[in-house]
């Protein structure tokens, strides 16, 4: 016995308000999941099924395969954060003076590596993060992030642009996690620079 599948021939199907109803109540957990605009997308699609299910498991997929669960103890001070990400190079500006924080306890949250495929500044990957609901990540979540999932840095830089300092020469320089020499790094980079299109920029729901 063969499972049907859908093809260009085959028939297109209005939906009609109960079925986009019961559609809206099964992907209800996955949408909420979403920032507005992406969940939103989902609803003002073409007014068939078949365009709105391939909407929804293109979000799936992205859901699944670039968001990634920490849990950030602000309990500890940044010198024990960056001791549990196991760095072989740490860049020695990357310290409480430069980057300090004032959140206290443990909170669990999700980091969205979000790919642009492209060349793109600082100040403007700060506005497509907006539009899409989202915040660029400060340090301690990335370093959570780096702790939790160290592999992923091998595969691309993670740029982590919530946090910024501004050196005695005026610089302003961002945290980053990359692989180096077979091994992982906590480095910094300029703010003004173009981020070239392998980069993923850390980002966490608003």
């Amino acid at each position: 016995m063969t499972t049907p599948s859908i093809t260009s021939q085959t028939p297109v199907v209005p939906a009609n308000d109960e079925q986009i109803g019961a559609l809206k109540g099964l992907l209800d957990p996955i949408l909420r999941r979403m920032s507005k605009p992406q969940a939103q997308a989902v609803f003002e699609a073409g007014g068939n099924l078949q365009e709105r299910f391939g909407l929804v498991i293109n979000q799936m997929v992205a859901l699944l395969t670039n968001t990634f669960l920490v849990l950030i103890n602000y309990g500890r001070n940044l010198a024990d954060m960056i001791k549990a990400g196991n760095y072989r190079y740490v860049n020695e500006n990357i310290t409480e003076k430069n980057f300090p924080f004032t959140r206290k306890g443990e909170v669990s949250t999700e980091i969205v590596l979000v790919h642009f495929d492209r060349e793109m500044e600082s100040d403007v990957v700060l506005v497509e993060l907006d539009k899409l609901g989202l915040r660029a990540a400060i340090l301690p979540e990335s370093l959570a992030f780096g702790e939790t999932h160290p592999e992923e840095q091998r595969k691309f830089p993670i740029i982590c642009l919530g946090s910024l300092w501004t050196s005695a020469d005026g610089d302003r320089r961002v945290p980053y996690l990359d692989g180096w020499g077979g091994g992982r790094e906590l480095n910094l980079d300029f703010f003004e620079d173009r981020w070239d299109g392998r980069c993923r920029f850390a980002a966490v729901r608003k």
